[in-house]
């Protein structure tokens, strides 16, 4: 009798290696690849806020800046922990800017240091 090979169930310390070898590649200048290891990691884990704040940065190293907010949006909605949501709220700012919603940005980088003063 021929058994079903099955795959191993997904754990936590995949989507941590996959961020590990994102920010390495991310490191090295090859967004693009550290951007497919986290739509992966983001597709076995979808809600993982680390991974979901993760490729918002990485998408905006890629000029990807609505997918960047889209991702930070989402992280946000995740009621992150204070340490995450003052670098999602940067990146957030970041990626208005160069995305040319300057009005956005300011108002977001207003959001960053109100929270920065409050915590």
């Amino acid at each position: 009798m021929i058994r079903a090979m099955t795959q191993p169930e997904w754990t936590d310390n995949d989507t941590k290696v996959l961020q590990v070898l994102a920010s390495v590649l991310t490191s090295q200048g090859k967004e693009s690849r550290a951007a497919t290891l986290l739509e992966y990691a983001l597709e076995k884990d979808p809600e993982n806020t680390s991974v979901k704040k993760a490729l918002g940065g990485v998408y905006t190293l890629l000029n990807r800046y609505e997918e960047a907010l889209s991702m930070i949006d989402a992280a946000l909605a995740d009621n992150p922990a204070p340490a995450d949501l003052d670098r999602l709220l940067l990146v957030r700012s970041e990626a208005l800017w160069k995305g040319g919603r300057e009005g956005e940005a300011r108002a977001a980088m207003q959001e960053y240091i109100n929270q920065r003063e409050a915590s």
